[in-house]
């Protein structure tokens, strides 16, 4: 599973490197905390407890467009 953080760029002098993925953000909300909501959202929906996540990638990004993106798969 891919857990997937984009966050709103707010510095405009650094921004192509931001959205390039060249500086990531390092700052709240912290990539576990954004992989325990997401698991614990997903309870009955994708598997029956997030007991079952196995293998779990959680990456943060900045982004004119802040969103979460989810892959799930075998």
């Amino acid at each position: 599973m891919h857990i997937i953080l984009f966050q709103r760029v707010l510095l405009k002098r650094k921004e192509s490197k931001m959205v390039n993925g060249d500086i990531r953000p390092v700052k709240k909300p912290d990539t576990d905390k954004v992989a325990q909501i997401v698991l614990d959202s997903l309870n009955k929906i994708a598997f029956d407890d997030d007991s079952q996540a196995v293998v779990l990638i959680v990456r943060k990004f900045y982004s004119e467009d802040p969103r979460v993106k989810l892959i799930l798969g075998n």
